[in-house]
């Protein structure tokens, strides 16, 4: 599971909304539409250029953004018993003077999170764009440096399905530890964060904590919203199930 915390977000947003969102086989034949129809069109496109060496830095290699291969992924929430599965792939689409775009696209039952559009600048990784969403200005991802004690803030405003955001955000990197999932046990950089959400008025406090190996991507991704006025946060949890095949 990439995108590290605007997707974090929505992922609790999703575990909020487990009873309004589209089944999975309905939000699966919709991606699967969309995704034929954009290979379509990419077909008759000429291949994006190399990513130049000096932007394969920590972003572009612990957002695994050379990795081609699809990763299925599970997602639970604390408030359901419904477990959602589908691969997630992030592949280059394109570069605009210099600077390298990827897509993050996802089939199966996590076909109703939105896709991104991922912008690699020399300090780091943004998302350019939401599907079903707006992005005023690009959102910081993933920086450069990632090494243990690194800090960073972001404070963002964006539209996702309608509903007006707002993040204010503190990251820290912990430490490189191995962390076991169903796909295997793997050498991981844990990433962790917190913050205030703001979703049309109503205030949220969130934590993170997700684990990035170097190449791949990130393995395992854990979230817990907790709503102003709610008494139990909701708590999502993202883990690789198998990594290309």
């Amino acid at each position: 599971m990439r995108k590290l915390w605007i997707l974090a977000i929505v992922a609790a947003l999703a575990g909020c909304q487990t009873k309004d969102a589209k089944a999975p086989e309905t939000a699966a034949r919709e991606q699967a539409n969309q995704t034929g129809a954009q290979a379509k069109v990419e077909e008759k496109a000429p291949p994006p250029p190399p990513v130049p060496d000096e932007l394969k830095k920590d972003a572009f290699e612990y957002y695994g953004l050379g990795n081609s291969k699809p990763i299925k992924m599970s997602m639970v929430f604390s408030n359901s018993t419904q477990k959602l599965e589908g691969e997630v792939v992030v592949r280059q689409v394109e570069s605009k003077d210099g600077a390298p775009r990827f897509r993050v696209e996802r089939t199966g039952g996590l076909a109703s999170l939105p896709g991104a559009t991922l912008l690699l600048r020399s300090d780091g990784l943004y998302v350019e764009a939401l599907d079903n969403g707006e992005v005023p200005k690009p959102v910081l991802e993933l920086p450069n440096g990632l090494a243990p004690g690194k800090r960073w803030t972001t404070s963002n405003e964006f539209t996702l399905q309608g509903r007006k955001l707002k993040d204010n955000s503190t990251y820290v990197v912990r430490r490189v530890e191995k962390v076991k999932v169903p796909a295997g046990e793997f050498e991981a950089l844990l990433i962790e964060g917190q913050g205030e959400l703001i979703e049309d008025g109503q205030k949220s406090t969130a934590k993170m904590r997700s684990w990035y190996v170097k190449g791949l991507g990130s393995v395992k991704m854990e979230v817990e919203r907790k709503v102003s006025g709610q008494k139990d946060p909701v708590k999502v949890t993202v883990e690789a199930v198998s990594v290309g095949q």
